[in-house]
């Protein structure tokens, strides 16, 4: 008995042992590798550069970063997360991350992402905000990489990502010798992504605003509640200022110009309303279906991707209404999908109802009964 409890006891620690080291093998230590040492010399270089030309009295030329800064300042990245504390992942955790995160791999193809050596780069496009269409914007952001702050970087094999590393903003220089300043939202936003700190996500939200949002709005990362109802109270503080940027963060186009709805996000707001039971969470869906049905707003989406994008707003609000609308608040009179069939003529109605069944209604619980709920409304409004 004796001998197999204690060779029990043997497999048991053998059988721990790999599973920690399974867990352990994650992260690695990356640093080591002799090319991503801090060229300290080149760094006293741009500074003296930019020294020099400010003594002389001549007017300072506009400076741009360019793909050697960012090479420059990748190992003063490293060394500075890894003085706060940051597990470097290995190569597989590290691609896992960008799928679920940013829904990218190494070799995802779009006209947004440009490949270096030793990283490649997000490009954050705000079209209108350029006065650019959609393909004039695609065709032009190979100039606009190394310009705005939005655009990511993600370090090649080194799980790490930061916004445009500007020289000054990573280092000083202090008695002739380089200090590591990694900013820290940058330390932040790497702690809490790819090392699951979630300490440090309250910091980013109030802090790294923007960078927080950019996560849903443009990489379609809505599997934290919190990001999400963060946003989503921002939005309704001006509801009705909101569709446009609200729309944004609900539907975009992949990489294959494919139509993505971000569910987990539209979840957020039924969350909302069953915590609070106020219809003001709600009803900036309300106005942005009102807007889409009416083509008011006239987003990235064909006709039948509109069909799509309001069942998905239909499936979320519209229950809610059903179940809510006798409580005193003012839901108005209609659903979306009341709204939807109430705007077209009998024909088209009939032909958005075909469009749903025959995508089994995309596996929405609520849409066919709420697509036999809108039809039971009558000019009086809802049927209950």
């Amino acid at each position: 008995m004796r001998f197999l409890f204690v060779l029990n006891l043997f497999f048991s620690y053998l059988l721990y042992g790999q599973s920690h080291k399974v867990k352990e093998k994650m992260y690695v230590d990356t640093i080591k590798n002799p090319n991503m040492k801090i060229d300290e010399q080149a760094i006293k270089n741009y500074y003296k550069k930019s020294l020099s030309g400010g003594s002389q009295g001549e007017e300072e030329e506009d400076y741009f970063v360019t793909e050697k800064d960012v090479d420059l300042m990748i190992p003063v990245l490293l060394e500075g997360l890894k003085n706060n504390g940051f597990k470097f992942l290995d190569k597989e955790a590290y691609r896992n991350k960008l799928k679920d995160i940013f829904n990218i791999s190494y070799d995802t193809k779009c006209p947004g992402i440009f490949r270096h050596s030793n990283f490649f780069t997000y490009v954050v496009q705000d079209c209108k905000q350029m006065g650019m269409n959609l393909t004039d914007c695609n065709e032009n952001a190979g100039l606009m990489e190394f310009l705005y702050d939005d655009n990511v970087f993600f370090v090649n094999n080194y799980s790490t990502l930061t916004s445009l590393p500007k020289v000054e903003l990573f280092t000083e220089l202090k008695n002739d010798k380089v200090v590591i300043n990694v900013p820290t939202n940058i330390i932040y936003r790497n702690l809490f992504l790819f090392n699951d700190d979630k300490s440090k996500l309250l910091w980013l939200l109030k802090n790294d605003t923007r960078f927080m949002k950019n996560l849903v709005k443009e990489f379609g990362y809505d599997k934290n509640s919190k990001i999400n109802e963060y946003i989503i109270n921002h939005l309704n503080e001006k509801p009705l200022d909101s569709i446009e940027e609200l729309y944004k963060y609900i539907a975009s186009k992949d990489c294959d110009n494919k139509l993505e709805i971000r569910t987990l996000f539209l979840n957020s707001y039924t969350n909302l309303y069953n915590n609070s039971k106020n219809i003001n969470e709600v009803m900036t869906l309300k106005y942005l279906s009102s807007s889409l049905i009416s083509d008011t707003l006239k987003g990235n989406h064909n006709n039948l991707e509109k069909m799509k994008i309001l069942a998905y707003l239909a499936n979320t609000y519209d229950p809610l209404f059903k179940q809510y609308h006798n409580d005193g608040q003012n839901w108005g009179e209609m659903t979306v999908l009341a709204d939807y069939r109430d705007y077209l003529d009998k024909e088209e109605w009939e032909k958005v109802k075909q469009e749903y069944q025959k995508n089994n209604y995309y596996n929405l619980p609520s849409l066919k009964a709420m697509v036999e709920y809108a039809d039971m409304f009558d000019i009086v409004g809802a049927p209950d």
